[in-house]
Formats: C-alpha cells, structure tokens, sequence
C-alpha cells in the first residue's frame, strides 16, 4: 500500500503510523494504524473478525469484544459513528468494511513526514508524538486502550495487546531483533518476582492473595499453587536447588530476615540470617558454589549455605540503587544516579577494579546480568516500552518492544535459552468525592496522577504520562485539553499548587521546582534544590513555602528575590487555609491552629496517630494508610469520633487533594494488571 491515504480532509501516513488533520497530527496506537491499513486495503469488501484477530492479533486469543473495542477507538479518532458511518461501517454478523473514498499518494510526494517537515525533530521518536491535539481537530482526544485479554480454560487473567514491532533508531550502534515472547503466568491481579528453576521447567513469583500477597509455584504447563504468605510484594523466593527456595521478609518486629523452605513443605522455614533493611532484600544465589548474596544498608553480603560463614563483601555500595554479581562471578555491577541519569558501573570482582560504564539518559530501578555474564539488561525510560541488552562490547540490542503496557520489571537470567519478565498495565485514572458521590473526571488510558483543582473554576491541572516524559496537562471548564509543559526526559511530578488568583502552577518536578504561567504556557525553573522539600504551598503571589522535610522546619521562599526565612520548627506537615495556619508537630500528633502571624494557638486534635491530614472547608479528615488493607479516608467529627467518608478497594497508594469547597480530587489505580512473560533467545539443545 502507498505510505500516503488520503479520505475526507485526513492524510494517513501507515509508515509512521500518523493520522493528519489540517495541519495537526496525531500518533495512532499500532493496532489502530494496522486496522485502518488493513481495512483501507480491503476497500470494497468487508474484512472478517476473524482476519482482524489474526492479522493484527497475529494468533493470540483475543476476547470478541477485543476487536469491538478496537474498532471503537479508531471510530473515535476519525470522528466516526457507528449508527451512521462515513469512514467504517459495520457488516452485521460478518464483520467491517471501509466507505470512505481516497486517494492513493505515492511515497515520493509524502510531505507530512518527520523528515521534511521543519516543525517536527528528525530524530523525534514515535512515542514523542503521542500528544494531545488542538480543540478544533476532529479527532477524539481520549482513546480508551485497556485492554484485558483473558487465556481460555484459565481463570481470568491478562494478555494485554501485546505485539512485538522492530524498533529503529538513529543510533545505527542499537540493533533489533524480532522475538515473540508468552505469557507463563495467567493469574489475575499482579504477578512480580519471577524465578526461573534450575532444570528451567518450574517458576516461582510473588503475588496477589485474598488478604495480601503470597509466594506461588507453578509448572511452566499447569496453574500456579500458593506456597506460603509474606507481608510484603517485596519478597522475592529465588531457587537454591530444583527442591528449594530462598527469600526474604519482615518479621512481626520489623526485622529483615533470610528464610529456606522446601517447596513440598514450604511453612516449615529456617532463619539462615538477618538483614539491615527496612524492607525485604533481593537475594541472587550462586548454584555451582551454593551461595547467595545481597546487599542492605551496612553493604554487600555474602552466606556460604555449605559452612553457614557469612562475610561482608569490598564493595562501595554508598548511592547505590541496585547492585548484582554476575553469573560467573568475574563481576559486580552497580547501579547509581547522577544528575537525574542511570549509570551502570561493573566492576572486577576480585580486585574492584572499574571495568565499564554506561550512563542512560534517564532513570531505571535495576538491571540483570546475561546468563553468559557478558552483558547487562536493562528497561526503556518508565514507563518502560523496550527491554534492551547492553553487551560489555559496547553493542546494543532492542530484544523486545510493546505496543500496549510496560514492562516493569526482568527476572534473574537463569538459563542461555530464554529471559523472563513482567509485562504490567495500569490506568491511573482521575476522580473527585463530592457529597459522598465518586465522580470520574479524566479517563484516559494515560497514567494521569496528583490531580488538583482550581481554586476559582473546575478546571483541574494534573500530571499525565502521556508522551515520552510526564509534563503539567490542563483539563478546561468545557472539556477539553491543553499540555501546560514541556519538561526534559525522565520526569516524574511530585506536587502540583494552584496560586491564589489560578493563573500560575507550582510544580515540583524531580528535584526542581518551576513556576508555571497557564495563559503563556511557559515554565520559569526557580534557583533552589526540592529534594528534600515537601507540601509546597503559596502564601502570597510572590512567596511560597515548604517543609524541609530533614530538619522538620517551615520556610518561606520569595520568587522573585530569592530570599528564605524561617517561618516554624517542629513542624510535621502545614497547611495554609484562609489567613490561618493549621500545623502539626514534627511527630505528628498534634494539630493546632494558628493565625497568619503564628499567634493565639489553639489545639484541634491530638489523635493523628502520624497519619497524614487535611482541612477542607474547615473539616479535619485523616487518611489512613495500610500496605495490607485498603486505604480509608475518615472525617473527624466535633466530639473527636471519626467517620468513614471513602474506603479503596484495593492496596494502592492514592493522593488526595481538597478543593477547601467540600469536596476532593485524587487519582487511583482503574486497572491493574501484571504477569510474567517468556522470551526464547534460542532453542534448547
């Protein structure tokens, strides 16, 4: 088919997956461009369901109304309907035909594309293009793309549309390879902590249980079985022989201990030893010398399962995020962060000595070795699109890249033949509570998050993912949408502050704080290090203040001179609301108010219990917050009795912000899925 259609004003660029209207252009999906190609290839004639499913889902199992839906989104990008058709039209009972009249373009007169138009970057990625469009362009803004796909004769679980496309580059040293991973884990709920046994036929993983989480088994051909319970999706049981497994946990004390079980009776465990960690540790075990290792906050570690001796390795482990010995035990990498980039260090194992070192120009949270320990996997920028292997040659390769989902997270390498992996999915979705009434008001199949709202209109400002990096989206009074920013790579938005008057934004982006003028769209970066700064608020149109959250002080910060005055200590979380100070202790357990000039104190409630809090509409409310049950927000009541005004559903963080008018916005997990996949690097011998 010609690079170029051309129907009823859109330009469609199959190539690049575009879709062109007037001068604005949209990125489409994969499976949206494969399905407009397909369908505009078959002109004239009506294309079967069952041609859709195998040529754009290339033989998975797809539920029937996967492809409804399908069709439904590119019904919406094209402005299209249903009931009267001017682009596609249904068949009944046979399956979708393309009307449309067009125009075939041959690829020399293409002049949309990246390469010759001079708005666009040359070296600007696909997913760069995925952006909101103008409000006069037809094409709907909001394509619903959470698609749960479910394994017949299994109990309902997640495929996700998951296709593998080539990726390429302008870095001509980045090579592709096409591979077709699989599913091997079909639970529903959240499946992580992959390990692969030795004979590579069974799989230990963590996952979701009726009242927690648990470590399941399974064969690589049968449902997985529970072998015991943790408290925490952290632990991660990694085989130590085909009949044993080796985690870690937190006792009831708050205690990280090293666990072995059997897998035939995995409740009767022995302590082998403790941990200096807050949480659960990855363990990586050597087969060949029947060791493991890991690493907490005293350093590397070492336990020898023969003798029992343990003995603290000679590596730096000071900054780092992650760290792993390799297979061979030649090497011992390192992961660290500088100036908002991942670096990959690997080291001599024997003498320390700094071997190689990659800098990613974004962010990640770990990497594996290659089971010939001659290279390092590593993910794309979060949320992560590609899993890539780094060789120590200084080759890059692109073994896998999703149209749909992410992956999050890569198991320990265990065999030559293949690598396993989560591939995860989830909708952050936007909500407001009003009058005891959940109201959705931004769904997207975008993570949108830390949602707040006008304090003069309902426009609401929000953080989305919806390009390469998370950038300041605006939704308007009368619907639409506008991106507000346009911030650098690996960007993660921590707090978001409407001004007064709402014709600023206060973003905390990283470690850096901008100011954000809405009409003009423009960012203003001001002179001073967030990091450690949190509940960013403004006290006037030229001051804001913060708490530092290390020396539990309140600080003022003008904008415009620079200048930073100590305003309280002992301060646990702040709250300016109407001319008065609402504050809590450093402990906080305490809350008084205060006036603007921090005179006439006066205690309100001394049952925080260090649970965090707000005031909204003079009202105080507390959220409770518990890793093993669900999230409740309760109002505290004239005579200090408390009541439930929201609960979750589910063990997943929220952030909520009052609107001082009554009523709350927040986001919160729509769906979310994850399971295990399976790549095949080679055939086995």
């Amino acid at each position: 088919m010609p690079s170029l259609i051309k129907f009823s004003g859109f330009e469609f660029n199959q190539e690049q997956g575009t879709i062109s209207y007037c001068d604005d252009q949209i990125h489409l999906e994969y499976q949206q461009s494969k399905l407009l190609a397909l369908l505009i290839k078959h002109h004239g004639t009506h294309v079967t369901r069952e041609k859709i499913a195998n040529d754009i889902w290339q033989g998975i199992i797809v539920e029937d109304n996967t492809i409804s839906k399908a069709i439904t989104r590119l019904r919406k990008v094209l402005n299209d309907n249903a009931k009267s058709p001017k682009f596609i039209k249904t068949v009944p009972k046979k399956g979708y035909q393309f009307i449309a009249d067009f125009e075939q373009l041959h690829p020399s007169n293409v002049i949309n594309s990246v390469d010759n138009n001079p708005s666009l970057s040359k070296h600007r990625k696909s997913d760069e293009l995925n952006t909101e469009t103008k409000a006069n362009m037809p094409v709907q803004q909001k394509n619903k793309a959470s698609i749960f796909l479910r394994i017949l004769g299994y109990t309902i679980i997640f495929f996700g549309a998951f296709l593998l496309i080539s990726y390429i580059s302008d870095d001509e040293t980045i090579k592709s390879i096409k591979l077709q991973p699989s599913a091997i884990t079909y639970k529903q709920g959240l499946e992580r902590n992959a390990h692969l046994s030795p004979d590579n036929n069974e799989l230990l993983f963590t996952g979701n249980t009726d009242n927690g989480y648990g470590i399941f088994h399974q064969t690589l051909s049968s449902t997985a079985k529970l072998l015991t319970t943790v408290n925490s999706p952290l632990s991660a049981a990694k085989w130590i022989q085909n009949d044993k497994l080796i985690y870690s946990i937190l006792n009831s004390d708050g205690q990280c201990s090293i666990l072995l079980a059997a897998i035939n009776t995995p409740t009767n465990k022995t302590q082998l030893s403790t941990c200096d960690s807050k949480y659960p540790v990855e363990l990586f075990v050597d087969q060949k010398t029947n060791q493991i290792m890991w690493q907490d906050l005293s350093g590397a570690w070492q336990l020898n399962l023969n003798d029992h001796k343990q003995e603290l390795l000679p590596f730096d482990t000071m900054g780092s995020i992650y760290s792993m010995p390799s297979p061979n035990r030649r090497f011992w990498a390192k992961l660290t962060e500088i100036d908002e980039k991942s670096v990959l260090s690997v080291f001599d194992f024997d003498n320390q000595q700094l071997k190689y070192k990659i800098t990613l120009p974004y962010l990640i949270t770990h990497f594996k070795w290659s089971f010939e320990s001659d290279a390092l996997y590593h993910l794309s920028e979060h949320p992560a699109q590609q899993l890539l292997k780094h060789s120590l040659d200084g080759e890059q390769q692109v073994l896998v890249n999703t149209s749909v989902g992410s992956i999050s997270q890569i198991s320990d390498v265990q065999a030559q033949e293949s690598l396993e992996f989560i591939i995860s999915s989830t909708d952050l979705d936007i909500f407001q509570l009003s009058d005891g009434n959940e109201i959705p008001l931004i769904d997207s199949p975008f993570p949108d998050y830390n949602p707040v709202m006008s304090p003069l209109s309902n426009e609401v400002a929000f953080a989305s993912k919806r390009t390469s990096s998370a950038q300041i989206w605006l939704k308007h009074s009368d619907g639409n949408y506008s991106q507000l920013s346009d911030f650098p790579r690996a960007s993660y938005i921590y707090e978001i502050v409407w001004s007064n008057n709402a014709d600023r934004l206060l973003v905390k982006r990283n470690k850096s704080l901008y100011i954000i003028n809405i009409k003009a769209k423009k960012s203003t970066k001001l002179n001073i290090d967030a990091e450690d700064k949190i509940k960013w608020q403004w006290i006037n149109p030229h001051s804001v203040s913060y708490i530092d959250s290390q020396t539990r002080s309140l600080f003022a910060y003008d904008i415009e001179s620079e200048h930073l005055n100590l305003i309280k200590s002992n301060v646990g979380s702040a709250q300016l609301l109407n001319g008065g100070w609402f504050i809590s202790d450093a402990s906080n357990q305490v809350l008084t108010r205060y006036d603007e000039n921090f005179n006439n104190p006066e205690v309100l409630f001394d049952q925080i219990k260090n649970r965090s809090w707000l005031m909204n509409d003079k009202i105080l409310y507390l959220f409770n917050k518990n890793n093993e049950a669900p999230d409740t927000l309760v109002k505290v009541n004239n005579d200090g009795s408390e009541t439930i005004v929201f609960s979750r559903k589910s063990i997943n963080p929220l952030t909520i912000n009052s609107d001082n008018k009554g009523s709350f916005v927040y986001h919160k997990v729509s769906s979310n899925e994850a399971n295990v996949y399976q790549l095949k690097l080679k055939q086995r011998n």
